[in-house]
């Protein structure tokens, strides 16, 4: 058995992927945003949105395991922002890992991951969107090697509050 298993997430994942999402929001935004923000989407409605993307053949997504559990999951899916051209650059919307193991090395992992399968798939650039106030998530991708690209865009949320997201690149090939 591997330090690190990764494996291709199914459909029966979803509620395990749901609640490693969900902690993951709890513990990075809980008292540093609204309520309102937080709680944007119900515990159910997160579960939809799981099983719809486990369903798109058209997003990638993938989970690492230990001792039998879901701890932590990324998705890769071709870029859809409109400046981009989403046949030669991918994105990766999600890298979420379970608060209890945090800093144990899950993020790099499922982030090589989705770099290896990305640049397998013919990919030259991978992309991601993260929060200006998630400094945790900046560092991390600045160590793994994405720079700012200089795009950014407001994530509408409840009056009166705009969140700012800015995008990350790295070079594949």
């Amino acid at each position: 058995m591997t330090r690190y298993p990764i494996r291709d997430a199914r459909p029966e994942d979803a509620e395990a992927i749901s609640a490693v999402h969900e902690a993951s929001r709890e513990a990075l935004y809980r008292g540093r945003l609204p309520d309102e923000i937080v709680d944007v989407l119900s515990p159910e409605e997160r579960l939809q949105r799981w099983n719809e993307w486990l369903s798109d053949p058209d997003v990638a997504t993938v989970v690492g395991e230990e001792d039998g559990r879901i701890v932590g999951f990324s998705t890769v899916r071709a870029a859809v922002d409109p400046d981009l051209d989403a046949s030669t650059v991918a994105e990766m919307p999600t890298l979420y890992v379970h608060p209890a193991y945090w800093r144990r090395g899950w993020g790099t992992v499922l982030c090589g991951e989705i770099e290896r399968r990305s640049a397998q798939q013919g990919f030259a650039l991978l992309t991601l969107w993260v929060m200006e106030m998630n400094e945790r998530a900046r560092a991390f991708y600045v160590a793994s090697g994405f720079e700012e690209d200089g795009a950014e865009k407001l994530a509408e949320a409840p009056d009166p509050i705009a969140l700012k997201a800015l995008r990350y690149r790295k070079e594949l090939v």
